[in-house]
């Protein structure tokens, strides 16, 4: 999602909920041998603004405050059990920006959607025009959509409606595409 949407803060309140991450900002993905998308562990922490910290209630050791001058600190997260190894992608989704605060939804989107909405979210992705390689990373967009589902996430932004949110994917996280 774009910058400030909350990516972060949900992915910290999913691992108050119990559930692993994988990363936070960014990851490295690759196709292996059959085209199975996988994801590769990015590093064990998760940077909060002080505000998400304090409504998620994280607090105690091993929590540590930037240094580069932002009010953002670093929350630790569990290894996870193979820390090095890729895992399957199975699905992706988008956290887009709510308007307010209406009920949250997921979308799924299909198609020249699904991967106009991955190009969106390639990292760094003025410094790969630059180089040339925007075919290469349309080709991999286009391939991720083709072998997992895409969908696009809304909730509301305020903390004390984030429960509703977190719920909505919990039970989408269950359901049979």
């Amino acid at each position: 999602g774009p910058s400030r949407a909350g990516k972060s803060t949900l992915a910290a309140a999913l691992a108050k909920r119990g559930y692993q991450v994988i990363a936070d900002d960014a990851c490295f993905t690759r196709a292996d041998a059959d085209g199975a998308i996988m994801v590769w562990p990015g590093i064990r922490r998760i940077r909060l603004w002080q505000e998400a910290v304090e409504a998620l209630g994280f607090e105690g050791a091993g929590i540590e405050r930037e240094i580069r001058g932002y009010n953002k600190y670093l929350i630790p997260v569990a290894p996870p059990a193979d820390p090095y190894g890729p895992r399957p992608l199975r699905r992706f989704y988008c956290l887009a920006k709510s308007q307010g605060d209406e009920a949250p939804e997921i979308e799924r989107l299909h198609s020249a959607d699904a991967i106009g909405l991955l190009l969106s979210n390639v990292y760094r992705i003025k410094l790969a025009e630059r180089l040339g390689l925007m075919p290469a990373k349309f080709a991999a967009c286009a391939a991720v959509a083709r072998r997992v589902p895409v969908f696009r996430f809304r909730r509301p932004k305020r903390y004390e409606l984030m429960n509703a949110g977190l719920d909505l994917l919990e039970a989408h996280f269950g359901a049979r595409l």
